[in-house]
């Protein structure tokens, strides 16, 4: 019996229910094990200790551990000390695969997971696919971390890919994804449209919802489209984490800390929204 091929994920971020990339993954790789392919997810060893909300139990996990005994010290500011930690993990993850059954190996852009999923792909001479859904580098400028080396680091995966799928032009133009080939824009997979939802944007006074990560530059855009609702009377609701709550000091803004599932959290909208 012909053994089926497998799509291996390697992330720190987890595909599952829930909000952002998170459950975009999720749905893209639901959808490629629906078109015939089994799917492998390999994540920090901690983040795997329960399955993941919405994650299949058809799916294998591999955890990642974060060091061992006899591997090297990892800093990030040494690219050859990173470089190793990245062939010691990938080590792990391969050793506990069926290397003949590997398609293609998936990733995104966001820790540095990209740059284990990059050498195991290299190890294994499968294709490398990677996601842009996040901006990693003004991440790291924003919250005071080592900004050069995400910069080299989302450059060793990118560089590396046979195909780069980022979800908007503004994302591709920031980590100069165009400069690589392969490279094409792939919008996010939306939720199932649900009867329910209402768009009335001509309401008296309209109530806009929003649920997702604030990311750097995005909180001023969140602000401005709160001041104009406002000039109506409107209101807006987002749903992000509580870090962000103070970013969006705006009368009309109501946030909400996300919900456990994506369902919880669009039947929160759905009871607040006009639009």
């Amino acid at each position: 019996m012909k053994r089926r091929e497998k799509l291996l994920f390697i992330s720190g971020t987890l595909p599952k229910d829930g909000y952002g990339s998170h459950i975009i993954f999720l749905r893209h790789l639901i959808g490629l094990e629906e078109a015939g392919y089994d799917i492998c997810v390999a994540s920090r060893d901690r983040w795997l200790e329960s399955k993941p909300n919405g994650m299949p139990n058809s799916w294998q996990t591999i955890k990642i551990p974060d060091r061992k005994a006899f591997w090297l010290p990892a800093r990030a500011s040494s690219k050859l000390s990173m470089s190793l930690r990245f062939r010691a993990q990938a080590s792990h993850v391969l050793a506990r695969i069926d290397r003949d059954t590997v398609k293609a190996i998936l990733t995104n852009v966001w820790d540095h997971y990209c740059g284990v999923a990059a050498v195991a792909a290299k190890r294994l001479s499968v294709p490398l696919h990677v996601f842009v859904h996040d901006d990693p580098v003004s991440w790291a400028t924003v919250n005071g971390s080592n900004a050069n080396y995400v910069k080299w680091r989302s450059h060793f995966a990118l560089s590396r890919a046979d195909k780069i799928f980022s979800v908007s032009q503004r994302l591709s133009n920031a980590l100069n994804c165009d400069r690589f080939p392969g490279h094409e824009l792939i919008r996010p997979i939306p939720a199932k449209n649900d009867s329910r939802i209402r768009s009335d944007p001509f309401s008296e006074k309209p109530v806009l919802g929003f649920m997702g990560k604030v990311y750097p530059g995005a909180e001023e855009t969140l602000k401005h489209l709160a001041d104009r609702l406002n000039l109506i009377g409107g209101t807006l609701v987002i749903v992000t984490d509580k870090k962000f709550h103070a970013l969006l000091n705006r009368p009309n803004i109501v946030v909400r800390e996300p919900f456990e599932t994506a369902f919880e959290a669009k039947n929160y909208l759905l009871s607040k929204v006009s639009a």
